[in-house]
């Protein structure tokens, strides 16, 4: 399988790697799938522009999706052995000096609760495991690649949270991703609760455009619309979903889910309960933690205030997205009103 360590971004501030399974790639568009920009700012002018786009399946599944379909085209392609040799990329050798934390905290956003969580089905016999939480497996030009995602509350039932280069490469050798799979409380290769195919993706504008850099990071949250698993379950449905809370102090005690690449290679849920802090990168403000150790394929995993183990659902905050080679921090957008206008469009389809 081919795949390609990401390329030093020539940045002062360089020195973070994308912590999912993603290459920048080349710009060919997933087989059936085109992206479109929605949003106040217009097509293709980021800020609060948001990027749609119809997640489809590689051009080697397109012919065998049409003889069966598309669900029975993603289960027969997503064996156990393609799952464990999907792999996040390499990072570069950056060091967390590259961030310092601000000396002064900025004034944040009133805090505001947009949405309620919905429990769990049934109770958990080990928390702190999350089936609410999950691993992704998608392909773009480059191979088969892993990140994290969450289920999240809304009207649809059909949502879940993660990071934008989970969907897209970002920048101008970006690709969107392909045969886009989330696999709620994936756990050396058994799916408990089965496996939910995204149908469509959103993203910000600015992440798509700007890729790995302040502004890019500064958006790279994103949510994708699933269609349902062999039981014709809705996500939420299936494994209950986090409510969603943007705003307020970037000093949160947290509660982080994930599948790390670099510890049993991505094969089990890790989780760590820590406080963030404040960092600034070049006039963007995020909020970061110490001490999880998690590297690349925990982007998008959830970082949720309130976690009830119970109920196995919090209020998210916000979502891994980046952090230095030596895994001794991880990163996370603001999440402002940008994150609940995405998450409604979304929800809408």
């Amino acid at each position: 399988m081919k795949h390609r360590t990401l390329t030093r971004l020539a940045l002062p501030a360089a020195a973070l790697s994308v912590l999912a399974g993603l290459a920048p790639a080349a710009t060919a568009a997933p087989a059936g799938s085109v992206g479109t920009v929605v949003g106040a700012s217009g097509a293709g002018s980021g800020g609060d522009a948001i990027a749609a786009h119809e997640m489809g399946l590689s051009e080697g599944l397109v012919d065998r999706a049409g003889r069966t379909s598309s669900a029975r085209a993603l289960r027969d392609y997503w064996t156990p052995a393609r799952m464990r040799a999907a792999q996040p990329v390499e990072a570069p050798s950056y060091t967390p000096a590259d961030l310092r934390a601000a000396a002064e905290e900025v004034e944040p956003t009133p805090l505001r609760e947009v949405t309620q969580p919905a429990p769990a089905p049934t109770r958990r016999a080990t928390p702190p495991f999350s089936y609410v939480a999950g691993k992704v497996f998608f392909s773009n030009s480059d191979g088969d690649f892993i990140c994290s995602a969450a289920a999240i509350n809304s009207k649809s039932k059909s949502i879940v949270s993660t990071a934008g280069h989970c969907l897209h490469g970002g920048g101008a050798d970006g690709e969107w991703a392909s045969n886009w799979v989330f696999v709620p409380g994936y756990n050396r290769g058994k799916k408990p609760k089965g496996m939910f195919a995204a149908t469509d993706g959103f993203a910000m504008q600015d992440w798509v455009d700007n890729g790995a850099s302040p502004t890019g990071f500064n958006r790279d949250f994103a949510f994708a619309r699933l269609g349902r698993n062999a039981k014709r379950q809705t996500v939420v449905g299936a494994v209950g979903g986090n409510g969603l809370t943007v705003g307020g102090a970037y000093r949160l005690d947290l509660r982080i889910f994930g599948y790390p690449g670099n510890i049993a290679n991505g094969e089990v849920q890790k989780t760590c309960a820590k406080k963030s802090q404040k960092v600034d990168w070049e006039g963007f403000s995020f909020r970061a933690v110490a001490g999880c150790g998690f590297g690349g394929g925990s982007s998008g995993g959830p970082w949720v205030t309130g976690y009830n183990a119970r109920t196995d659902v919090g209020q998210l905050r916000g979502i891994t997205s980046f952090g230095p080679a030596d895994n001794s921090f991880i990163a996370t957008p603001y999440f402002d009103k940008n994150v609940p206008n995405l998450l409604k469009a979304a929800d809408a389809g």
